[in-house]
């Protein structure tokens, strides 16, 4: 759930063919609904936090991070930009995640423009901890990750 440590989901039974749930947030009952990309019409963050990238004790200049997304997720027919034209916020740590001090918002392509790549060219120079990334997509669209690349040149001590 958006800005919670847990989903709102409380208990589950079958039946009538869906998946029915109790709603922490209200008295309301719910149901599974795999169509949608809200909780009960709130937004649903999806947000992955990498581990430090490093060559310790050497510093690193970042040159390029590829961010391997499914693109041309937008929905011709959802909310405008939110769903038309969805974003994923590029985030990178040079303290091992205690800060997140340089940012990028990308976009993951209208629907059916595959041919978008999420990229951040430049992003500086690492500390001793390396760089850590954090990539968040808060856009109600389907989202889906495969993997990223980081290009690096690896500074003396």
């Amino acid at each position: 759930s958006q800005y919670s440590t847990r989903s709102r989901i409380e208990k589950s039974v079958f039946f009538g063919s869906k998946w029915l749930v109790g709603d922490t947030d209200s008295a309301n009952l719910d149901y599974i609904d795999i169509d949608s990309d809200t909780e009960a019409g709130a937004e649903i963050s999806a947000q992955m936090i990498s581990g430090p990238l490093k060559e310790f004790p050497r510093r690193q200049r970042v040159d390029r991070a590829d961010f391997d997304f499914t693109v041309g997720i937008g929905k011709t027919t959802g909310t405008d930009p939110m769903q038309t034209d969805p974003e994923a916020l590029i985030e990178v740590s040079y303290d091992g995640g205690k800060t997140w001090p340089y940012s990028w918002e990308r976009k993951l392509g209208k629907e059916g423009k595959t041919y978008r790549r999420v990229y951040v060219l430049n992003a500086g120079l690492t500390g001793d901890e390396g760089a850590r990334w954090r990539w968040t997509v808060s856009d109600p669209v389907h989202v889906g990750f495969l993997g990223g690349d980081v290009d690096t040149k690896v500074h003396s001590k």
